[in-house]
């Protein structure tokens, strides 16, 4: 599967369903559109980190019998790809929930777009969460 399908089919579902159903980030007050941005923003931010922290990982553990079989197959390069663009989802959550924190105005669709791009992100987590448990649970040192 390609890396960008499951952070592309959370967004649209996530899209879809706020359209369908009417779901949506609450309107009106401004100071609980700013909690939940500096919420998404706060959780969007530490996430990046460990994704960061999770590429190094993979750096530190580029000399092992696994990850050397992982780039002849192709698979190393597949959990670059999910992890970059899981990366990618946090960020865009990161800055679309900067600007609802600013107070800037925006337009109102903007609240669903930063909802789907929050599952999104979070769909992506799960996601190379469960590439790096198959990665580390097959480590061994040779």
């Amino acid at each position: 599967m390609k890396p960008v399908i499951v952070p592309a089919v959370a967004f649209a579902a996530s899209l879809g369903a706020t359209a369908y159903f009417g779901v949506s980030l609450p309107d009106g007050d401004p100071s609980r559109m700013i909690g939940i941005g500096s919420a998404v923003a706060s959780v969007s931010a530490t996430l990046l980190g460990f994704l960061a922290a999770a590429l190094a990982i993979l750096a530190s553990i580029d000399q092992s019998h696994l990850v050397g079989m992982m780039k002849k197959t192709g698979h190393y390069r597949d959990l670059l790809h999910t992890v970059m663009w899981a990366a990618i989802a946090f960020f865009l959550a990161l800055a679309l929930s900067m600007v609802v924190v600013a107070g800037w105005s925006h337009p109102l669709w903007l609240r669903d777009v930063l909802l789907a791009t929050t599952v999104a992100a979070l769909a992506s987590l799960v996601d190379v969460g469960r590439k790096f448990w198959l990665t580390l649970a097959n480590l061994r040192s040779s």
